[in-house]
């Protein structure tokens, strides 16, 4: 083909391209081109991906518990990319850290902080109590927060390098918790909450397997509400008895 015809053919083709798209074509490419750069959208997206992965760490520990956790299992569980992951997130370590940030053990009021500071001996006896049952509750609603502890205590803890790397971004004190300690009251109040916090999570996971620890019942509501009437009763006789 000569040179000029091949000019000629070649501005054709490049009028029609340019040329106006009629009708219901031309609208939907133009709203496509808006939500393509429709500011926030991205972070919207992104935001989503990132909970849905979140919540994809959460269903394996459940399902699967700690040992079943890794970056192959949370894609596959997620439907998302392990590059994605890793851009997103780092890596395990990363995603440990916004499990952990997501849900982790909402601080008391600030009713129940005042009362563990300043209060007389039957109002610190009352907060303890509360934040002890607080803790309880949550922690047998929260399989996947089970399966952590679970964890914890095994003789080759899955999680433990990723655990070790977020703790220190994680505010894991009983002062978040309660408050600074400012004197013997409160220093008392933070020890014994955090041994029943400990009594707690025992029952609560030996609950998972076990019906019963000696006479208390562990499984049912009623088991488990005489199990947290009878911590509110042992915080007041301590207190009561305590001359602080």
């Amino acid at each position: 083909m000569p040179v000029a015809k091949k000019r000629a053919a070649l501005d054709t083709v490049t009028r029609l391209r340019s040329a106006p798209i009629p009708g219901k074509r031309a609208k939907a490419l133009a709203s496509a081109k808006d939500v393509k750069t429709k500011p926030g959208l991205k972070q919207r997206r992104r935001f989503q991906t990132e909970l849905e992965v979140i919540e994809a760490f959460g269903r394996i520990l459940v399902r699967d518990g700690a040992s079943g956790i890794g970056i192959n299992a949370i894609s596959r569980e997620a439907g998302v990319s392990k590059p994605l992951i890793y851009d997103y997130f780092g890596g395990m370590p990363g995603l440990f850290l916004a499990w952990n940030k997501k849900y982790q053990l909402p601080a008391p009021a600030e009713g129940i902080r005042h009362k563990l500071e300043q209060g007389s001996r039957a109002e610190r006896a009352i907060a303890i109590a509360e934040v002890v049952a607080a803790f309880g509750n949550n922690l047998r609603s929260r399989p996947d927060h089970l399966a952590i502890h679970s964890d914890e205590l095994s003789s080759r803890p899955a999680l433990a390098p990723y655990r070790e790397s977020v703790l220190p971004q994680l505010d894991c004190s009983t002062d978040r918790l309660f408050g600074p300690r400012t004197g013997p009251r409160q220093e008392f109040s933070h020890r014994a909450v955090s041994v029943l916090f400990a009594a707690v999570m025992y029952l609560s996971l030996r609950a998972r397997n076990w019906p019963n620890f000696l006479d208390l019942e562990l499984q049912s509501e009623d088991g488990w509400k005489a199990v947290m009437d009878t911590v509110s009763e042992m915080v007041q006789l301590v207190l009561n008895a305590k001359r602080t």
